[in-house]
Order: C-alpha cells, then sequence, then structure tokens
C-alpha cells in the first residue's frame, strides 16, 4: 500500500484534505499495534498487516481492515472508495461513528476483563501437546499446512514436554513422539530453501509445505530464537547436525547483522534490484562458472539446483516466477549423507566438499547487489540474541559466543537506557521510545541466560534489578499478569496484554519462566507466586486454546514438576573448578537451575541468593550441593558422584 496507494498523488489529495495520516512501525510500537489489532479483530473476525483503521480525533476506531488496493478489484473494496465514503458520512454522521468507536472499546474491555478469572485446568498441557499432533506435518515437519513459519516456541515446549513425562510405557512412547516432532521439523527446516545453504540463517516462513520457497525476509528475532532452539535440541539428544545448524545460524548474525557497537540489526528485506529473492537464486551455469563443471554438477544435483522449485504447483503459484534454470538450493529431496551414498562419496569428505563449496558460493554471491538491511536496533530482539549467544556459549564451550553476547548487553545498558528507564529502539545514534513490557522480559531472560553460561554474580544481580523495575511498570494489581506498555507511557484508549505466543514468545509467557527461575536461584517464594499469579491471569484464554500459549506452559511445565538446584561451591582458583562449571553448563538439565557459589568472604551471591551462605566446602575441597526442591543430598567431592545423583534423581 505503500507504493500503490500512499504515494499516489490521488489517494494523498484526499487524505491530506480531510484525514490526519499516521503510519506506525509496528516493530517500534508494539503498543499501538496491540490496541488496534484487537480492534480490527473484534471488527471484522480476523486481523494481520498491514494493518488499516480509521479513528476518531479521540483515537478510537470505527472502521478496521488489512490490505485495500487503491481502486476497487474482485469486489474488494478500494481505498478510494472507503476515504471518499467516510469523507462524505463524516461530516452528515459524526456522532455515530463516534458512538461506533466507543462501543467498539467497551466491549473490547469487557471481553478482556472476563478472560481474567478462570479456575486452572491441570489438562491444559496435555490439550496443547494433542493438538500440536494432531496439527503435525509427518512428512516435512512443521504444524499445519503452507504458508508455515518456524515458531520455535512449540518446539521448546515439545523438548520440555518430552522431559517432563515419566518413565512408564505409555509416558515413554509420548516423550518420544514428542522430540521427534521436534526434530523433523527442526530437520525439515534445515534442509528446505527456508534455510539459506550458501550464507546461513532462517527466512521469515515458507510460502508452501515442504519449507521449500520463502519469503526471503531475515528477521533477527527468527534467527536468534532458533539458534537458541536447535541449540537445546542439541543438548537433549546429542545430535551433532543440530549444533552444526545452530553454529551457522549465530556465524549469520554475528557476520551481516552485528552494528559495529555490539547490538544487531532487526532484519534483511527480501528484495534486491527490485525482486524478491534474487539474491539468493542460482542457476547451474551460474553455480558452475564459480565451483567448476565436475563440482558444481554435484554441487547442482545435491542442491537441487535446475529442478526449478517455483512450478511445484498450485500452492506457490503466486510467486513472481524468475528466470528459467533459477532455483534456491535446498536438500528437501535428499540428506547429503544419502546423496553421497547414493553417488559413492563418503558422507564425511562429501559435507566437508560442500562446505568449502558453499563458501566459494557465497564470496561469489557478495558481488550482487545485497537486499537492504533495516539497521534498527530492537531491545527485545537484541536480548533474546543474547539468550542465544549465552545458551551457545554454554553448550558448544565456546567464549567468543559469551563475549559477544557480553558486548550486546553493555550496548542496551549503554545505549538504551536514559534515567533508569529501559527504551525500545536505537536506530541512526538516537535511542526512543519507553521500551514495553516484552523488552523487559526479554532482557531479564538474557540475564539469567548470562548467568547460567558464566556464573558471574553481577548478571543475576541485573535480572533481578530489571525483574523488579518490570513489576513496578506494568504489573496489572488487581487482574495479574504484564501490561504491554508501562504506566509512565502513552496512555492509549485501552491498556492491552499480550496474552497468547504468537510468532514469538508473549511478554507474560516469558515473564512467567523467569519469575520461575529466579525464585529457583534465589529461594524466594514471592517470585514463584508472581509467576503463579501471571498463569491465573490468563488460565481463561489458555484453557480455551491451549495451543496457542506453548511458552507459557513450557514454563508451567518448568513449574510444576520437582525442580532441581545443583550447586557449586569452589574458589574461583580451583583446578577443578572449570571441568564442574563447564558439565554443568553443557549437560541437559531441563528442569534444574545451576549455581556457583565462590568460597570467600564476603561472596557477592550472598546478596542475592542468601540461601548459599549456608553452603561450604566439604574438607576444603571443591563440592556439589544436589537438591531437590531445595532438599538436598550428602554434598560430595567428585564429578562422577554428582553425576551418579543426578541420574538416580
Amino acid at each position: 500500500m505503500a507504493h500503490e496507494s500512499f504515494a499516489d498523488p490521488e489517494v494523498a489529495e484526499i487524505l491530506n484534505r480531510s484525514f490526519v495520516p499516521v503510519k506506525v512501525d509496528r516493530e517500534e510500537r508494539p503498543d499501538v499495534d496491540a490496541v488496534y489489532m484487537a480492534a480490527c479483530q473484534a471488527m471484522t473476525g480476523q486481523g494481520g498487516w498491514p494493518l488499516t483503521l480509521l479513528l476518531t480525533p479521540n483515537q478510537k476506531p470505527f472502521f478496521a481492515g488489512t490490505y485495500f488496493p487503491k481502486q476497487r478489484q474482485f469486489g474488494r473494496m478500494g481505498l478510494l472508495d472507503l476515504l471518499t465514503s467516510t469523507e462524505k458520512r463524516w461530516a452528515t454522521d459524526r456522532d455515530k461513528f463516534e458512538r461506533a468507536g466507543e462501543s467498539l472499546l467497551t466491549a473490547l474491555q469487557r471481553g478482556f476483563e472476563k478472560n481474567m478469572a478462570h479456575p486452572s485446568d491441570a489438562t491444559v498441557v496435555d490439550r496443547a501437546y494433542a493438538q500440536l499432533a494432531e496439527r503435525f506435518d509427518s512428512q516435512y515437519g512443521g504444524f499445519g499446512d503452507a504458508p508455515k513459519f518456524p515458531s520455535p516456541h512449540q518446539l521448546l515446549f515439545l523438548l520440555q514436554y518430552g522431559a517432563s513425562l515419566g518413565e512408564s510405557q505409555e509416558k515413554s512412547k509420548g516423550k518420544s513422539a514428542a522430540v521427534s516432532m521436534v526434530l523433523q521439523t527442526l530437520s525439515g527446516m534445515y534442509r528446505g530453501g527456508i534455510y539459506d545453504h550458501v550464507g546461513f540463517g532462517f527466512a521469515r516462513y515458507s510460502t508452501d509445505r515442504s519449507w521449500l520457497v520463502p519469503h526471503f525476509e531475515k528477521m533477527l528475532y527468527d534467527n536468534a530464537l532458533l539458534a537458541y532452539t536447535y541449540t537445546l535440541a542439541y543438548q537433549a539428544t546429542g545430535e551433532p547436525w543440530l549444533g552444526t545448524v545452530a553454529k551457522d545460524i549465530l556465524a549469520y548474525v554475528l557476520r551481516d547483522l552485528r552494528d559495529p557497537q555490539g547490538g544487531f540489526y532487526a532484519a534483511e528485506d527480501a528484495d534486491s534490484e527490485g525482486e524478491e529473492g534474487k539474491f539468493y537464486r542460482w542457476s547451474a551455469r551460474q553455480v558452475k562458472e564459480v565451483l567448476g563443471d565436475v563440482e558444481g554438477d554435484l554441487y547442482c544435483r545435491c542442491y537441487g539446483i535446475g529442478t526449478n522449485a517455483y512450478a511445484l504447483g498450485d500452492e506457490i503459484s503466486h510467486l513472481a516466477t524468475p528466470p528459467a534454470g533459477e532455483d534456491i538450493p535446498n536438500l528437501v529431496a535428499h540428506t547429503l549423507e544419502q546423496f553421497a551414498e547414493s553417488e559413492g562419496i563418503d558422507p564425511e569428505a562429501w559435507r566437508l566438499r560442500v562446505l568449502q563449496a558453499n563458501h566459494k558460493l557465497r564470496m561469489a554471491r557478495e558481488k550482487r547487489v545485497r537486499p537492504q538491511r533495516d539497521e534498527k536496533i530492537l531491545t527485545g530482539w537484541n536480548a533474546w540474541m543474547v539468550v542465544a549467544l549465552a545458551q551457545a556459549a554454554a553448550a558448544f564451550d565456546q567464549p567468543d559466543y559469551l563475549q559477544a553476547a557480553r558486548r550486546t548487553v553493555n550496548f542496551l545498558e549503554n545505549q538504551l537506557v536514559s534515567q533508569g528507564r529501559l527504551l525500545a529502539r536505537f536506530c541512526d545514534g538516537e535511542a526512543a521510545y519507553p521500551a514495553y513490557a516484552q523488552d523487559y522480559a526479554n532482557l531479564v531472560w538474557a540475564y539469567l541466560e548470562l548467568y547460567q553460561a558464566d556464573f558471574q554474580a553481577a548478571d543475576l544481580g541485573r535480572a533481578l534489578h530489571w525483574q523488579k523495575a518490570m513489576d513496578h511498570l506494568f504489573w496489572d494489581d488487581e487482574a495479574g499478569g504484564y501490561y504491554v506498555y508501562g504506566a509512565d507511557a502513552e496512555q492509549l484508549v485501552m491498556r492491552p496484554k499480550e496474552s497468547y505466543d504468537g510468532a514469538t514468545p508473549a511478554a507474560n509467557s516469558v515473564a512467567a519462566w523467569n519469575l520461575l527461575h529466579l525464585a529457583r536461584l534465589t529461594a524466594d517464594g514471592d517470585w514463584e507466586q508472581r509467576a503463579l499469579a501471571v498463569f491465573r491471569s490468563l488460565d481463561a484464554a489458555m484453557v480455551q486454546a491451549p495451543a496457542g500459549f506453548t511458552f507459557l506452559l513450557k514454563a508451567w511445565l518448568f513449574g510444576r514438576y520437582a525442580s532441581q538446584e545443583i550447586v557449586v561451591v569452589a574458589t574461583p582458583q580451583d583446578v577443578q573448578l572449570g571441568p564442574a562449571l563447564r558439565w554443568l553448563r553443557q549437560t541437559y538439565l531441563p528442569h534444574a537451575v545451576r549455581l556457583w557459589v565462590p568460597a570467600t568472604t564476603p561472596s557477592q551471591m550472598a546478596e542475592y541468593a542468601p540461601f548459599t551462605a549456608a553452603y561450604s566446602m566439604k574438607n576444603g575441597q571443591l563440592t556439589f550441593y544436589v537438591c531437590e526442591n531445595y532438599a538436598c543430598q550428602q554434598p560430595v567431592t567428585s564429578l562422577d558422584e554428582a553425576r551418579q545423583i543426578l541420574h538416580q534423581t
């Protein structure tokens, strides 16, 4: 609509004559988006972007829709028709429009309040799993039909669900099925064209069922959360390819989206030279020019170059057809190993050849016109990147990831905090907009992951600091849960809460996860009570549509099952400390929190987690305390003994 209508002189003339046009970047103002998307859904039964609304001067919506062509087409109202009709009717029926807007807001608020009180349903987790299982695509992975979105929080829920089931025959079957859905989905996405096999990183979504043809825009939030998911799945299963994909995603983000000051840019566009996907497509001739005829021919047959992927049929026929013979590198037809075996090539040798080939192709691709980069630095998305980097630093024992994560939080603290208030966006040297609940929740999560990766007490202290700030600015004292925008921010016509987990985990879901971890790390029950209030505030909506709350339910599973607290007490100089902490970082412990208590006086940990003051070394040696709900086994001084206790709990 920006090019078709808003840049058009005829549309501009009527807009400027009778309306006050306002264009909102929903990434910078999710509060505005949340209010008026709810209005659109109430009026039309659906939502989406672009979001088009007409408001009264006091911001009350009386008309809503999504895309409108300039002129009427195929029965769809044109923007000029809408504006002309509204201009005429406003002059005679203004009161009617005002009443309609007021009535809609009242109904929205009543519906919102109705959802705030509902008895908890203990079966909601199993029903969420059942809904995902019913929608699961057993051929390609993922959920539902085209278009397909990555939705990593659904996979994170399934990992936690599988880990929470017992060892009975029936539950073991469910555990296996949950993890299988995760692995098949992660494999399907990686093998598809939604993954950039040449330069790494994931596109925003797939236009077809098989993950083959993407919408080529690359978003920071997708790649951050997917890197985190692949890393966690690697830890849970030990499958090496999952770790490789996680590292490659991080390589892309660190190479192509990092700002020199330490933050990360928001996205790369889909288009270059006015054509979607042109930067990413290859013909057999172009591949062979880079790799030579023999290697190029093998590469093309392996990665589907020359198969005309855009001509798959009706499900993606809406895409613009590229020049004949151009394709997106993909492994939908086979894995690297399957192709190598079919060609009589050693799979490991072929994997190394492919690495070299993709590097050469990436170098050649850099000579093309790149898609434009959106250089906004968004606080919440950058915090998710810290989560991914910290988790990867722990899982892969990679100090470079930890260093990058610290550069990013330092950037956020130095550039996006003003007078103690977190801000939402940094661009062209300017920080702007009071940050939202999502930004605060994500930053707390980032510091919690940093603490679990590096065991620096200061990180736990910053997590506590920002959680308290979030509670002060966003908490609903009457119904519980967190509002989208703060009490000190611009007050819109209503103050919504982000409830369901859509493209990304909602602020309330992340907050519940954080609060439960803070409760376990500090032994402060007040944090757990606040988490329970979050769950209660969302019970009604969650019970109605469990699969829409997968990250919230991941948090519920963490809180529901017996927690493990693993405390290591040692001096910083102890030669056994490094191996002990490395083991803690790299072991998949989905119900555990890990703490290192320096055996020094005074210890900063005692300030943030006072209960740790009671833990001391045994016989002057590094000591493990393995506890369940703070009831500890006898302390042990060897890693093997600690492993054995954990295996038994």
